[in-house]
């Protein structure tokens, strides 16, 4: 399928195939891709807002500078895609299949990635406000400058991550396992604090 219109509104695309594509300054709202093949597909500026991708295969794919709020990517498969400083406010990534998922800054605010797995990969300056992120399992990666402020993190694995400098005001730090972890002197204070501790140079 080719697209040929700046902006869609309330279209089902659903079973279409548009692999390798490249799509560039497009707006869809309210529209429907579940099941269709966008693998390889590169998104350039676009904008989604409301979109449903169910079961979408996006393998390959770019995102890049893209707005996609409230989309729906539940089953997705998202092997190899890219997100290059994208806002992604509200989207739910529960069940896809992100392995090799590269994130590249962006704002992930209030989205859902609940149990999802990452290993090995750079977040460094993502913003996971209040975002839930509960059971997730961060293996080795780096978290560098992020935002998890009121970000949900009970039964969150960070286990050799790099977390220096960034915030977790208002997160349940007590919730989640640090093992490993490398954290600066504030943050030090604040797991501190939770445990009830002072600290007192």
């Amino acid at each position: 399928m080719t697209f040929d219109r700046d902006c869609y509104e309330n279209e089902d695309f659903r079973e279409i195939s548009c692999a390798g594509q490249e799509l560039s300054r497009m707006k869809f709202i309210r529209c429907r891709f579940d099941s269709g093949d966008f693998s390889d597909t590169v998104f350039d500026h676009c904008t989604f807002e409301s979109c449903t991708f169910v079961n979408t295969r996006l393998g390959g794919a770019r995102f890049s500078h893209c707005g996609v709020l409230n989309g729906v990517f539940r089953y997705a498969r998202l092997f190899s895609s890219e997100f290059i400083q994208c806002k992604m406010t509200g989207s739910t990534l529960t069940d896809a299949d992100c392995a090799c998922l590269v994130i590249d800054g962006g704002d992930w605010s209030f989205a859902d990635l609940r149990e999802l797995e990452f290993y090995k990969m750079d977040f460094s300056g993502v913003r996971f406000a209040h975002a839930d992120l509960r059971q997730c399992r961060f293996e080795q990666c780096s978290l560098r400058r992020c935002d998890f402020s009121e970000a949900l993190i009970s039964g969150a694995s960070f286990n050799r991550c790099d977390l220096r400098e960034s915030m977790l005001a208002g997160t349940d730090i007590l919730g989640a396992d640090f093992k490993n972890a490398r954290i600066d002197l504030e943050q030090a204070v604040e797991m501190a604090a939770a445990l009830g501790a002072v600290y007192k140079p």
